[in-house]
């Protein structure tokens, strides 16, 4: 209440300013900044932003700006691209802000000699601002025009209004009028010594006469009635309420009237006019609205008018056809008197047929009983809306509404008019537009007719979904019909692949079977002819000599079988580390030279065209494929043949790669055209061994294709029977830099006699032969041997023999009770760090790089695989002492 009667107070300050001095000046409001914009730059101005009704409204971040003064800047910003940062609060206090420089603009100040000099000011006006002289009406002396006629005359103007005080200086030197200017202190004091002069009767005067101050005084509560269903002009809304103009215009009238009277005013709806004045000649209410300015028919109804609130044209709704007899008739609601007193006095020959409501009177019209009927021009477009059948015509004459009071009431018919006056004539129309939209009941119809073409999108979209489904479900019945062919069809070829894969692994196993058999068959044989020729040392050694070699070639069937298998599974990963070619060409040819030399073959190597030796590869898969295609190559080529080994580096290649060509060609027996289309098959041979009488399994070539694969390159074969056949491999390794990153093999001798006396080996094997052949091994070279059957057995011996016990430990890997890994993690978790630090070494049929892997991240010194090979066990073993 307090905020509100701040508010009251300001407005009633300002219109009673607004009234003492009759001069109008022109008040420069925006401050005038030098602004150089170049395009594409914008600045960020800071301005003063305060409430101000109309003028600068949305004083804050979340509200909607609005008013004279927003309008303004921004066309301002369109002009210099400005943007603006708002600081809000009360003028005073923003015009502190500009003083100091917090702010760069504020709208709102007047142009005067003092701000001049400590602020910058446009060149152009934003607003005038028009300052009124108020006279008393019986004051006949004082004429609007004759500036003579001010002479000697005393105008009173407040002296803490600089800008009134201001204007009022500059008016009377700018007319040389000789006029006694008197100042005061306040405008309550300024206001007495003027009510004390004058006796002012105008209803326009802004000062109160006494009898309106005692009415006032003696009225706290003001009861006005109305005309309910009357809108824009007043209702009742759901919540019992008053509403439309009516409710706007009485506490704005009241507040407009100077002082602080502030009553509680009580509304009253009434359903037709009739009862409305009835009220107001029972003293029931104080005031009504809306009434007709007709004197005549204020005196027949018994109330007097005030000055005019609002006027609207007058519209005559008819049905169509536009004829000269839609007059005849005219429909009258009989609540509205207005209505009827216009009708009759503009229409005296019309029959009028009156209805309950002004509702009633439009169903007539469009049912044709009546020709026509009045409407306001502010309700017809409310009453008649989009009736195909209605149409409006407007006429000349327009309805003035008033306030009525009771007769002899002059008093607050004084004060009404004053209040009006005040507010001003344009007041009330601007006030009707604000229910304008109240008037219609809102239909469902009508929210479809007002987004006509959102619903039509809206049944598009619909219709075109049920389109999308239909097609959606038929390509998806479609899909279903593929998918379940697919399936079939995935069988089929699963039942085929497997039909193929039993067969294959038919074929497979009798080439197994032959192959496994064959060094078998040697080994026992010639181990039987050893055990005969006792004596026979020579004989013996001959014996034992081929039943190594046919062991190792077992051992080699076993791991091509074992490393297709893991090929195909997808366990195979590569190791790439710096590598030479040139080192890797030579450990191949030591290997080759010697098999080729048992065979009289030449065997040539040329590296001449490699320009970059150090590159990253997987040195072991890369010698592997190198051995598998020589290899095929000694073997398949007879006595006294021809092998080359050529390997090219072609250029150009991406930076930091080479692309090299190896071939690898012979002039053997060659491969059938047949052949060649299945010869990378895993277990596919030109021929059997028993006929060609050559060793192999038929996995050499399929071995080397899966590592070529795996290197990112390619594998091509030309051969031709008879005359032999050249393989070239294509690979892109990427570059290394330098040698010394390259890791090297020992190139130790084999040939060392091993003195371990004085050593003790624990080794944990659970088969009994292979722990008997270790130790017999071991103990040859001086070591002394116990035995554990798994890793349980083998932890407890370490634990109870306590440290350096032991020198190292030979540890299998697959044992039951405790596998080696097991075993290995417990040693090493001994809190004796003697014990726990003891060496071990694996020793186990897992032979892959994994497997490798694995030893050492359980805490093994080493890893040797099975078949133990005695000269890299005891090279190990050596290394550790």
């Amino acid at each position: 209440m307090e905020k509100k009667r701040e508010k009251r107070t300001s407005r009633k300050e300002d219109r009673i300013v607004s009234v003492c001095m009759v001069l109008v000046f022109f008040v420069y409001l925006f401050l005038g900044i030098q602004v150089n914009v170049d395009a594409g730059e914008q600045k960020t101005v800071k301005i003063g932003y305060y409430e101000a009704h109309d003028f600068q409204e949305g004083a804050d971040d979340s509200a909607a700006k609005s008013g004279y003064s927003y309008e303004y800047i921004q066309k301002v910003a369109s002009y210099t691209g400005w943007r603006y940062q708002y600081v809000y609060g009360e003028w005073k206090d923003l015009y502190e802000k500009l003083k100091t420089g917090e702010i760069d603009l504020m709208a709102g100040i007047s142009y005067d000699d003092d701000r001049v000099n400590s602020m910058l000011f446009p060149k152009y006006e934003m607003i005038n601002e028009t300052f009124y002289i108020y006279k008393d009406t019986d004051d006949t002396t004082i004429k609007c025009g004759n500036i003579d006629s001010y002479a000697g005359k005393k105008i009173g103007v407040v002296n803490n209004d600089k800008r009134m005080m201001t204007a009022l200086e500059d008016w009377a030197k700018e007319k040389q009028t000789d006029i006694q200017i008197q100042y005061y202190d306040s405008l309550e004091s300024c206001a007495a010594d003027f009510n004390q002069k004058n006796s002012a009767e105008s209803s326009v005067t802004i000062f109160l006469l006494e009898k309106e101050q005692d009415w006032l005084v003696g009225h706290d509560t003001v009861t006005v009635g109305y005309t309910n269903d009357y809108l824009p002009y007043c209702d009742t809304d759901k919540d019992g309420k008053a509403t439309g103009l009516v409710s706007d215009l009485i506490p704005d009238m009241f507040d407009a009237l100077p002082g602080d009277y502030e009553p509680d005013i009580i509304y009253r709806g009434y359903n037709s006019q009739n009862e409305m004045v009835e009220a107001l000649k029972n003293g029931d209410v104080d005031m009504i609205f809306p009434v007709s300015s007709e004197a005549w028919y204020a005196e027949q109804e018994g109330y007097q008018e005030s000055t005019n609130v609002v006027t609207s044209p007058i519209d005559l709704a008819y049905r169509e056809p536009y004829t000269g007899k839609m007059t005849a008739k005219i429909a009258v609601n009989k609540n509205n008197q207005l209505q009827y007193n216009y009708t009759v006095q503009n229409y005296p020959d019309a029959e009028i047929i009156q209805y309950d409501s002004i509702e009633e009177c439009i169903k007539a019209l469009k049912s044709g009983e009546v020709g026509s009927t009045i409407l306001s021009a502010r309700r017809a477009n409310h009453l008649v809306g989009a009736e195909k059948k209605l149409n409006v015509l407007p006429l000349e004459n327009t309805e003035d509404r008033c306030i009525g009071v009771a007769v002899g009431n002059t008093a607050l018919l004084q004060i009404i008019n004053h209040g009006l006056s005040i507010l001003g004539e344009n007041y009330g129309l601007n006030h009707t537009y604000t229910y304008m939209d109240a008037m219609r009941n809102y239909t469902a119809m009508d929210f479809i007719q007002d987004n006509i073409w959102i619903f039509t999108g809206i049944l598009i979209v619909i219709f075109l979904c049920i389109i999308w489904y239909f097609c959606q479900r038929d390509q998806n019945m479609q899909k279903q019909a593929k998918k379940e062919a697919k399936q079939k069809q995935e069988l089929e070829n699963a039942l085929t692949i497997a039909r193929q894969a039993n067969r294959a692994r038919g074929v497979f196993l009798r080439n197994m079977s032959h192959d496994i058999r064959t060094p078998l068959n040697a080994i026992i044989g010639f181990a039987k002819l050893a055990m005969k020729s006792e004596g026979n040392f020579e004989q013996i050694q001959d014996y034992l000599n081929k039943i190594s070699v046919s062991g190792n070639h077992l051992l080699a069937i076993v791991n091509d079988v074992l490393e297709v298998s893991r090929i195909e599974s997808g366990q195979t990963k590569l190791e790439e580390l710096p590598c030479n070619i040139k080192n890797i060409v030579d450990e191949v040819e030591v290997i080759i030279q010697g098999q080729a030399q048992e065979k009289t073959q030449t065997f040539i190597v040329d590296t001449s065209k490699v320009k970059d030796y150090y590159i990253y590869c997987d040195r072991l898969r890369v010698k592997e494929v190198l051995v598998n295609l020589l290899g095929n190559a000694v073997k398949f080529t007879p006595k006294g043949g021809k092998i080359e080994l050529r390997i090219i580096q072609n250029e150009p290649a991406p930076e930091g790669y080479a692309n090299y060509e190896v071939h690898v060609k012979d002039n053997g027996c060659g491969m059938s055209p047949e052949f060649m289309g299945k010869m990378f098959l895993p277990f596919e041979r030109e021929r059997t061994s028993t006929v060609s009488g050559i060793q192999g399994t038929g996995l050499g070539l399929s071995i080397a294709k899966q590592f070529v694969n795996l290197m990112g390159g390619t594998i091509e074969v030309t051969s031709k029977e008879k005359e032999g056949t050249e393989v070239i491999v294509r690979i892109s390794p990427r570059l290394a830099q330098t040698e010394k990153d390259e890791r090297t093999e020992n190139t130790e001798s084999e040939e060392k006699d091993y003195d371990f006396r004085g050593k003790r080996i624990l080794v944990v094997e659970d088969n009994e032969l292979n722990r008997e052949i270790v130790k017999a091994v071991l103990e040859e070279t001086g070591f002394e041997v116990e035995e554990a059957e798994n890793g349980a057995v083998a932890v407890d011996k370490i634990k109870t023999v306590g440290a350096l016990y032991y020198d190292v430990v030979l540890m299998d890997i697959q044992m039951p009770v405790m596998d080696g890994y097991m075993a290995t993690k417990k040693i090493r978790s001994l809190e004796d760090s003697d014990l726990a630090n003891i060496p071990i070494i694996a020793l186990s049929a897992n032979a892959f790089e994994e497997d490798r892997k694995a030893s050492t991240d359980a805490g093994m010194n080493g890893h040797l695989a099975k078949p133990v090979n005695v000269s890299e066990l005891l090279k190990m073993l050596c290394k550790l002492f």
